[in-house]
């Protein structure tokens, strides 16, 4: 863990989720892939992030409530060196439109989108040890160790939730996510096979400095 002195000095990485448990994940995501960032990520509760249903006065507000904490953040705690905001995509997403649209909103601020297709439950298929990490006794070899493009499974939560589902022990839950984070961030674990949504959000914690 670097000095808080140092922290101060490089900057802050604040992250913005749909939830607490999907900002805790990325935490853990963007130090396994950067580890310089140990100790400089922030996961904030508020303001949560918009589907991308949202409605743009909605937009737009949520855009100011954001540029708002950030600088509450500086002027409390010192530098940002990145945003980070979270949002599924919620649905198939080959070309990465999801990302690039929230990345449009977040222009005026200089935030950047991480937005697993179609969830960040399909994410947790590419890391089956950390899955069944969690729950090791009933969850041991739960998850196939297949290559697939994971971003085409349909509603991953509710396949995630099938595959462990037991008669003994509880399936997974959004809550699990940060300890599936956390695992693969101890044991540097690589992805079971390329993600193009994974692989953009690795591309962005290497590229903070």
């Amino acid at each position: 863990m670097m000095s808080s002195a140092r922290q101060k000095k490089q900057g802050a990485v604040l992250v913005f989720g749909e939830s607490v448990n999907d900002s805790q994940s990325i935490l853990h995501l963007l130090i396994a892939a950067n580890t310089s960032l140990d100790g400089r990520v922030r996961p904030l509760r508020r303001p949560v992030s918009l589907t991308r249903q949202a409605k743009p006065n909605a937009v737009r507000d949520w855009v100011d409530e954001l540029r708002r904490t950030v600088q509450a953040f500086e002027a409390n705690e010192g530098r940002v060196a990145a945003v980070i905001v979270h949002r599924d995509a919620d649905g198939h997403d080959p070309d990465g439109t999801v990302a690039a649209n929230l990345a449009r909103q977040l222009t005026t601020i200089g935030a950047h989108p991480v937005v697993p297709v179609q969830a960040i439950e399909a994410w947790w298929f590419l890391f089956p040890d950390a899955v069944e990490a969690v729950r090791p006794h009933a969850w041991k070899g739960k998850l196939p160790r297949q290559r697939r493009d994971v971003e085409l499974i349909d509603q991953p939560k509710k396949a995630l939730q099938q595959a462990t589902k037991d008669r003994h022990a509880l399936e997974y839950a959004p809550p699990d996510s940060p300890a599936i984070a956390a695992y693969v961030r101890q044991k540097s674990l690589v992805p079971l096979c390329p993600c193009s949504s994974y692989d953009r959000m690795v591309t962005l914690a290497t590229s903070i400095a």
